[in-house]
């Protein structure tokens, strides 16, 4: 009973050694069959340089302004520099505004707006396009929450100071501004003429290129309640009090 528990452990091992040397004997046949005469070295930068090409594929992206148009490419002004984007004939080009989106032609790019072009690197400096995102907007302009006490209203913007921080930020309106307020027990859209000194005000906007402390907003939220204890008046100026003028003494 114990011989044949040997035999059977022998040949187990037996079975398992043959296993592994015709698995290294096959791995060896075939490197050698698809890589004559390369060396480890040699396969393993032909992947690296595989790898590496396929990593260049990958889609990317350029985001600026369209600076000149010329057939079949557009040059960008973007926070790096000058990008070339080659529109391909394939290429989905896709207008976004305040009224949604829609499908345009090349034709209709023009200067000065603003795009996300998506493809391929060609170099770090070219694009290979199939897809366009245009707008008038620029998509990284800055939003800029702003919150304050109104000073001074207008037809065109309103002026606003931080009840607590030393900032005064100009709020300017726009077309697509929109006002809201709470009437009664619900938030609902008012006109921008009810906003009146010493009312707290929220907006959201973009912050005005070459201008300190301004936005251009698309959102006015008025807080209820007016701010007049944060409101600061100017303080009045102390009256002089009157002085008394000491008698002379009399020279005996």
């Amino acid at each position: 009973m114990r011989k044949s528990g040997i035999n059977y452990q022998v040949s187990i091992i037996s079975l398992l050694v043959g296993l592994l040397l015709s698995t290294v004997s096959l791995v060896y046949a075939q490197d050698e069959a698809t890589q004559p005469g390369k060396s480890i070295r040699d396969n393993l930068r032909e992947r690296v340089e595989e790898r590496l090409a396929q990593l260049s594929q990958k889609p990317r992206a350029f985001v600026g302004k369209i600076a000149q148009i010329t057939d079949g490419s557009l040059m960008l002004t973007t926070r790096t520099g000058t990008k070339q984007v080659k529109v391909t004939e394939d290429a989905i080009i896709i207008q976004v505004g305040a009224k949604g989106q829609k499908t345009v032609k090349p034709s209709d790019l023009a200067l000065e707006n603003f795009v996300i072009a998506m493809g391929v690197l060609e170099d770090k400096d070219t694009l290979s396009a199939s897809r366009i995102l245009m707008s008038t907007e620029n998509p990284l302009e800055s939003r800029r929450p702003v919150y304050g006490v109104v000073q001074e209203t207008g037809s065109a913007a309103l002026v606003v100071k931080h009840p607590k921080k030393d900032e005064t930020w100009t709020i300017k309106f726009s077309s697509s501004t929109r006002v809201s307020a709470r009437v009664d027990t619900k938030i609902e859209k008012v006109n921008a003429n009810i906003i009146e000194v010493g009312d707290r005000v929220i907006a959201v906007g973009s912050l005005v290129s070459g201008s300190v402390n301004t936005i251009t907003t698309k959102l006015i939220h008025v807080i209820p309640g007016k701010a007049e204890g944060l409101l600061k008046s100017p303080s009045p100026s102390p009256t002089p009090r009157a002085t008394s003028t000491p008698k002379p003494t009399p020279t005996p």
